[in-house]
């Protein structure tokens, strides 16, 4: 498997650690194969278009994030007040 492909499984999974660490991979070999003069003319396409693809899912993800905590807060904020046990037996009569 190459690492553009290490990338996208990495983040469809959402193993974000595992996304940074395949990043750091990849990019570093970028820059090895760019030092040697090794570096193929369709390197940086392919580095466009996996960074273009992995900001569109990580948007939508945080997007999808935030939607599920904005519910949480308006079901939080809407929630009925926990009921209180009244006493079985009154002292005031």
């Amino acid at each position: 498997m190459n690492q553009p492909d290490t990338i996208r499984q990495a983040i469809a999974r959402g193993d974000y650690p595992a996304t940074l660490e395949a990043w750091q991979s990849y990019t570093a070999t970028l820059e090895s194969e760019l030092r040697t003069g090794a570096l193929p003319d369709t390197a940086w396409g392919e580095f466009e278009r996996l960074y273009r693809w992995c900001r569109e899912v990580l948007l939508c993800a945080r997007a999808h994030a935030t939607l599920r905590l904005n519910v949480l807060h308006a079901a939080g904020a809407y929630a009925p007040a926990p009921a209180t046990r009244s006493p079985i037996l009154r002292k005031d009569l």
